[in-house]
């Protein structure tokens, strides 16, 4: 028999080591005044919203900006998770 014919498999312990283990980041807790950045925006937290475990949405100022933005709290989780969103203070 050729090597042609036979399927080339890796060791399972080489694909093991070629993956990165992840560290989980602690849960996002956002409160009142709090200063964020977000990819090159840094604002302050005005208002956090809801009555369950987790808010929904948060009411952001802008530095840069005149108005004020809601954001739906879960987005600002997923930022957060992959490192887009930090917590300043």
């Amino acid at each position: 028999m050729s090597q042609e014919n036979q399927p080339q498999t890796e060791p399972a312990a080489a694909t093991a080591e070629a993956e990165p283990i992840a560290k989980p980041k602690p849960p996002l807790a956002l409160r009142r005044g709090m200063r964020i950045q977000l990819g090159w925006k840094k604002g302050k937290v005005e208002v956090v919203r809801g009555g369950g475990k987790k808010p929904y949405d948060v009411r952001v100022v802008w530095d840069e900006e005149k108005y004020p933005q809601w954001l739906i709290f879960r987005t600002l989780e997923l930022d957060h998770e992959r490192g887009d969103l930090k917590v300043l203070e």
